[in-house]
This record gives C-alpha cells, structure tokens and sequence, in this order.
C-alpha cells in the first residue's frame, strides 16, 4: 500500500499534470508521482521493517516473562511492543495481554501470581489447603473469583465435597460475579453434589435459583434416574445369573456344550450380532457408534450364554427351559439400560 505522503505527492502532481493540459505532461506528471510515491513507500517500508521485527522481539519477551510470573516486566514488553508497531498483530496480541493483566491487577501483581503459581501446582490436600488461606485474604475481582473456582473443582476431585460446595458459594456470591458467571457457579456447584450422591441437596441448590427447567436441571434429572436404575439393572442382572446356575445345575462349563460353539454357523450369528450395530451406526450417527458397539458385544455374551444353557437344558423339565429364557430376556433389557447409562442416556426410570 502507498503511505499517506506518497498519495499527496501523487496528487499534487496529478494537479500540476491538469493544469498544464498536455497529455505529455499529464503522463510524465503520472509517472514521476508514481514512482515518488513508490520511492516514498519503500522508504517507508524499509524503515517500519525492524521496528516491526522489534516489536516481535518484545512480544516475545513479554510472553517469556509472563511464563515466568513476572507481570511487570510483561507489561513493560508489551507497551514497547504497542510503541514500536502500534499497527501489527504483535501490538494487537500485545493489547489483549494488557487487557488481561489490568483486570487482574490491584496496584500491584501478588495476587495474580499467587493464583497462577497455585494452578501450575499439583492439586493435592497440602497445596489446596495452602492456598485457601490466602485466598481468604483477596478482595473481590476476577482473581478472587477465579482463585474460588480452582479451590471448589481441586476440592471436589479430592473427594472433599463440603469444602467444594464452600468454595462454589464463594465464586457465585462474589459481588464482582457477572450473573453468566454466577449461573455457571451454581450449575457446577449443583453438579459436584448429584455426581457425590447428594441429588437431594443439588435440588434444593437448583430449585433455590430458579433452574429446574433449565439444562443443568434436566442433567441433575438423569444422574438421579441413573442412581436408581443402575443399582436395579445390576440386581436383575445378578438375579438373572442365579436362575441360569440353578436351572441348568451349572452344567455350563461341560466340553461338549463348549465344542458346539465352535461350528461356523454360530461364529456367523455372533459375528453379525456385533458387526450389524457397527455398521447401522456408523451409517446412521457416527456419533453413536461405540455405544452401538457396546451393545452389540454385549448382545453376543447373552447369545454364548443361552446357546451354552440351551445345550445344558435340552430334554430337561420345560419349567427350567421357560426360567433360563426368562432370565435371559431380563438380562438383555438390564444391559441394554446399562449400555445406555455409559453413553449418557436413560430411560424414565425414577425421579
């Protein structure tokens, strides 16, 4: 691009070109305006150049200084970089950076570097504790709220839920908190509760905010039907297991039974119970395709198991054939509802 006084060469020269009125001199008035003005921008050019490729130096420096939570040095880099090349994408990096510090920043950077040296820790007991007394000693802000924040997510992956819950209380009641914030606060506060066995008091947390209908509603919901219905899959699994062992004696593990699974109609059968769901997913939602796939072996182990108590129970009592099918039928429903609580779905099973 041609810089701003190589354009008013340009034009003064066009004007001397028009008021001589020969196109002689409007071509030779062009030409010359043109080539001061590309003179002029390669002066230009060539002048910006290392300031531009000293800027990135200074970027540079900044982010190494910010790596090293030294934020008044970084500052300092940054305003060079804004100085030298007020234009480039270095100054516009540069002015998020500042941005970013300034809102962290009370006249001084010790809180800020305490809250990044507590995240580049690990977050164990020892560190967590150490760093929730001094947090109690921040003033509200941004540093505050997100010092409270790292405290409730360590807490809770610890395992130490009340402490967890008292730091969320203190993120979502910060009087700096944007209400966005302080709804992802309560969310996640509500969240920590169902996902500790605490559905009852992630209710009461929902419902004291209004957020029953809301998403976070509806995902407190499905871990409360999924507290239910998981326990009684596994028991109508367990229970399904004992009809199997007390209807055919536990006559499974018989080589012949064994043997006769070995026949190429029966690999045939199994290998399409599990390759259709594959290929019917991936066709119709990839997205679904290791939940139809969990399905599908899952569908296999039944099929060994009734084809093993199929050959267990032939020419016994019709009631011990009628028992295995049934438990066979209740198996296949409590891992199809298993197979859908891994995926992230369930039925309408409890409250």
């Amino acid at each position: 691009m041609i810089g701003s006084r190589a354009v008013v060469r340009l034009a003064a020269a066009c004007v001397v070109a028009w008021s001589g009125g020969w196109s002689g001199t409007w071509s030779g008035a062009w030409s010359g305006g043109l080539a001061a003005a590309q003179t002029e921008e390669s002066s230009v050019g060539a002048e910006e150049a290392p300031r531009r490729e000293e800027a990135r130096q200074a970027l540079a420096d900044g982010q190494r200084a910010e790596e090293s939570l030294r934020y008044a040095d970084a500052v300092a880099a940054y305003e060079r970089v804004i100085a030298l090349a007020p234009t480039s994408r270095a100054a516009r990096t540069a002015r998020r950076r500042l941005e970013w510090i300034a809102e962290r920043s009370d006249g001084d950077y010790e809180a800020l570097q305490s809250l990044e040296a507590a995240r580049r820790r690990p977050q164990d007991a020892a560190s967590l504790a150490a760093f929730e007394r001094e947090a109690t000693a921040l003033r509200p802000g941004p540093v505050r709220r997100e010092a409270y924040a790292l405290l409730a997510h360590g807490w809770a992956q610890l395992g130490e839920t009340s402490r967890s819950e008292a730091a969320f209380v203190v993120w979502a009641d910060d009087p700096t908190t944007p209400p966005d914030e302080r709804l992802r606060a309560v969310a996640s506060r509500a969240r920590m509760l169902a996902e500790h066995e605490r559905l009852a008091e992630a209710r009461g947390v929902l419902s004291a905010e209004g957020l029953e209908g809301a998403e976070i509603g509806a995902e407190i919901a499905t871990m409360g039907r999924a507290a239910i219905g998981r326990p009684l899959a596994l028991a109508a699994l367990a229970f399904a297991a004992l009809v199997l062992v007390i209807a055919t004696r536990g006559r499974f593990a018989d080589p012949r039974h064994l043997r006769a699974l070995a026949r190429p109609g029966v690999w045939l059968l199994g290998a399409w119970l599990v390759v259709f769901p594959f290929a019917f997913a991936t066709l119709y939602d990839p997205a679904t395709t290791d939940t139809f796939t969990s399905l599908g072996v899952s569908i296999l182990g039944l099929f060994v198991v009734a084809m093993l108590a199929a050959r267990a129970l032939d020419g016994e009592a019709r009631w011990r054939r009628a028992s295995c099918a049934g438990a066979i039928l209740v198996a296949h429903l409590a891992v199809g509802y298993l197979v859908l609580l891994g995926s992230g779905s369930t039925l309408g099973i409890g409250t």
